[in-house]
């Protein structure tokens, strides 16, 4: 099974934060190929919103119906809670991955 097999059966009919859903400005390129991961989770997913901290990607994703918020995950308070926090590619791109694991954990829903 491929990855995003494996997290769409854990996402489905959830509520999901999706962290760094932006890809780097990529998304354009991945959604053209089928392989962008917030897509595939918002196909399954009872709702999906997407953060990344490049403002004008960002934009752009909401300017195409998605729903995105900039937040840097190591600070963010999004003021709302989700079944699952998704890190796709992120976590080894941080400088402090301990503030993003307590941030997400805030996040969460009780028995997320």
């Amino acid at each position: 099974m491929d990855r995003l097999h494996i997290i769409r059966r854990c996402v489905t009919g959830r509520t999901v934060l999706d962290c760094g859903g932006a890809d780097h400005y990529c998304f354009g390129h991945k959604l053209s190929r089928g392989v962008w991961l917030h897509a595939g989770v918002r196909a399954v997913a009872k709702s999906v919103v997407g953060v990344d901290i490049l403002r004008d990607a960002v934009e752009q994703l909401n300017a195409a119906g998605y729903d995105f918020r900039v937040a840097d995950v190591e600070r963010m308070d999004l003021s709302e809670r989700f079944d699952v926090v998704l890190t796709g590619d992120l976590i080894e791109h941080l400088a402090n991955p301990g503030a993003f694991l307590q941030c997400a954990k805030r996040h969460l829903n009780r028995r997320g």
